[in-house]
Order: C-alpha cells, then sequence, then structure tokens
C-alpha cells in the first residue's frame, strides 16, 4: 500500500492498495581487522562497510467503484484500473544504500567514525510517475568517542552526527513542456535524482549537528 497523490483533487491524498510489488535485492557486509599487521595504531584498527542494491518493480492500481453491474443496475461491483509497471521500489525503499565505518579501539578509549549513504527513494507516487514526490534523505557522517574507567564498567560516550551539516529534501522534477508531451518512457532513476536549482523542494529538513553526551556504569 501507498499513499498517492489524488490528481482530480489537488493537494489531498490518499491510501491505495497497488496490484503487485516485485524486489529483488543484493546485500554484501564485510568487516575486516587489521590486528594481523601487528604494526602499532594499526593493529587497533576494524574497517567495515555494507552495500544494499535493490531492483523493484511496482504495479499501481485504482479501484473504480463507480461501475455498476451491467444486470443489475443497483449493484455496484469494484472494477481494477491497472496502470503499467513502473521500475522504481516501493515508498520508503531505495535503489542503494551504503554504509561505511572505520573503529579505533586503544583501550581504554574507542574512536568510530560512520557514513551513510542512501539514494533517492519515492514519497509520494502519482498515477503521472513524473509528478511524483521524492525523497533525497540525509547523507551523514557520524563520529563517536568512548572511555572506559574503573575496570572498564563506567564508560564515556562523546557522540557527534550529521557531521556533513546534510539536509534532506522532499522534491518533485521539473520538466520541459515537450518532456511532458512527449511519448517517452517513464524517468530512469538516475533522472529522477534531485538536480539542484532546477527541481521544485516541496519540503527541506535541516537537523544541522548534533552533539551528546552518555555516561553509563554497569554494577
Amino acid at each position: 500500500m501507498e499513499i498517492y497523490a489524488d490528481e482530480q483533487s489537488g493537494g489531498i491524498y490518499e491510501l491505495r492498495n497497488n496490484k503487485k510489488a516485485e524486489n529483488y535485492g543484493l546485500e554484501v557486509e564485510l568487516r575486516k581487522s587489521l590486528s594481523f599487521t601487528k604494526v602499532p595504531v594499526l593493529r587497533n584498527i576494524t574497517l567495515y562497510g555494507n552495500f544494499t542494491a535493490l531492483s523493484a518493480y511496482v504495479t499501481p492500481m485504482k479501484v473504480n467503484y463507480n461501475a455498476l453491474d451491467p444486470d443489475n443496475s443497483l449493484k455496484v461491483t469494484p472494477v481494477e484500473e491497472i496502470s503499467k509497471r513502473e521500475k522504481r521500489p516501493q515508498t520508503g525503499a531505495s535503489n542503494y544504500i551504503v554504509n561505511a565505518g572505520v573503529y579505533y579501539d586503544a583501550k581504554p578509549a574507542s574512536v568510530s567514525l560512520v557514513y551513510n549513504y542512501i539514494t533517492n527513494r519515492m514519497f509520494r507516487p502519482d498515477i503521472a510517475y513524473q509528478f511524483s514526490l521524492f525523497e533525497r534523505p540525509l547523507e551523514t557522517l557520524d563520529a563517536q568517542v568512548a572511555i572506559r574507567f574503573y575496570k572498564r564498567r563506567g564508560e564515556i560516550k562523546l557522540n557527534v552526527s550529521n557531521i556533513l551539516n546534510r539536509a534532506s529534501l522532499v522534491y518533485q522534477n521539473r520538466y520541459d513542456d515537450s518532456e511532458i508531451n512527449s511519448n517517452k518512457k517513464a524517468p530512469s532513476t538516475k533522472e529522477l535524482f534531485y538536480k539542484s536549482g532546477h527541481d521544485v523542494i516541496n519540503y527541506e529538513a535541516k537537523p544541522g549537528r548534533t552533539y551528546s553526551t552518555t555516561i553509563s556504569y554497569r554494577f
């Protein structure tokens, strides 16, 4: 199910049950400690990364409840109006997700740096696919410093989130009249990426950098 823009009412959204969704994915995760090097500093480092690729298809559907039964004028027969299959993930999912990080542990202190990137994803689909609202999620770089004390029972964590100070966007692609009126096939994932200064921003969120401190103790 997805929340669609209602093209007839304008500015109103409705929950619709798609006919079908197909998802094919691949996830790869790697983690490697450099302790085997026996080299000071390097041996305390661990590298890790995760990559997810998703190839997905959605077949939109709208149910017409105004169709009358030809054999009984008093009976309403719901009719499924199935649209052309779209090559895209469902709302909230992305084609590609990348997570990578480096962890340094030199007891009693440790430092970690984590990077997260998610490609644009569907936010609010429209029956006319190219007029849908898309989301460019937050691209983040987070860091943490942890210090353990009193036989490792106590711990102080210093966290910094969104070091790159990125913003997340909900936007609509802008097309020339010639593109809208042409019979070209649905735009590709690359064509749907946000183009600064060209596409229309529907909503922008700037959480800014976040700093936090946590102190814990295990009895």
